[in-house]
């Protein structure tokens, strides 16, 4: 057995109870929540908090009829009457704009 392979084993029984389970604290995809105490936790609320909603930017990149280019960088505007062949995502966009 290689190194690389007893070391892998070494870690592991470190890692087990003596009832053959995982010895972890919390979940995978739980937050650690143990690094703020509850005041602190509070005082950070209101910078989650939004008063006005955000303002949709009206750009070719976001509307339903604009195509990608992933080599070039451009795109095509599907809309027939736009007048525009080949905008970039942050164009701004024409009277036919649809949201995503």
């Amino acid at each position: 057995m290689g190194r690389k392979q007893a070391r892998k084993r070494e870690r592991r029984a470190v890692q087990r109870t003596s009832h053959g389970r995982w010895n972890g604290t919390q979940g995978a995809g739980e937050p650690n929540l143990d690094l703020f105490d509850d005041d602190e936790l509070l005082a950070m609320l209101p910078m989650f908090a939004r008063d006005e909603p955000l303002a949709v930017g009206r750009a070719c990149g976001g509307c339903r009829e604009f195509l990608e280019d992933r080599e070039g960088g451009r795109g095509t505007c599907m809309h027939p009457a736009s007048g525009v062949l080949s905008p970039w995502t942050d164009t701004e966009a024409c009277a036919y704009w649809a949201r995503r």
